[in-house]
């Protein structure tokens, strides 16, 4: 098959994803899932088309997971890099010391750091792919 047709088929199906997804916008939720259901006692071979669909939306809930997971944790490394990166001239120096500025700005930069970590530590608590 050349890539023209390939494209073309690919667009076609698309398209017909696209109404179909029209379609199925009309129906309730409980609607959804009857039909489902009896399609699946009608027709055993759905049953696997429907756990295969199943996978894909898991999968793609877990990658989408990891990455806001992913986001977050490297927010969180920033903002410790940058309270570090700010704090470091005055490593050894007395608090009363440190110009206030500085300290009002490594106040800010600590609590958006933690605001960061308890983003990303929130996503251990959740079940895979939720």
């Amino acid at each position: 098959m050349n890539n023209r047709n390939y494209e073309q088929e690919r667009a076609d199906r698309e398209e017909k994803a696209k109404k179909t997804r029209q379609q199925l916008e009309k129906y309730t939720k409980d609607e959804l899932l009857w039909m489902i259901e009896t399609t699946c006692v009608v027709d055993h071979s759905a049953n696997f088309w429907f756990l295969q669909f199943a996978v894909e939306v898991d999968s793609k809930r877990a990658e989408s997971r990891l990455e806001a997971e992913e986001k977050a944790g490297d927010e969180w490394i920033r903002l410790m890099k940058e309270y570090e990166d700010l704090m470091r001239p005055y490593a050894g120096m007395k608090f009363k010391d440190i110009p206030m500025d500085v300290l009002n700005k490594a106040a800010v930069l600590s609590k958006r750091a933690e605001k960061a970590k308890e983003k990303y530590t929130s996503y251990f608590d959740q079940k895979g792919g939720e």
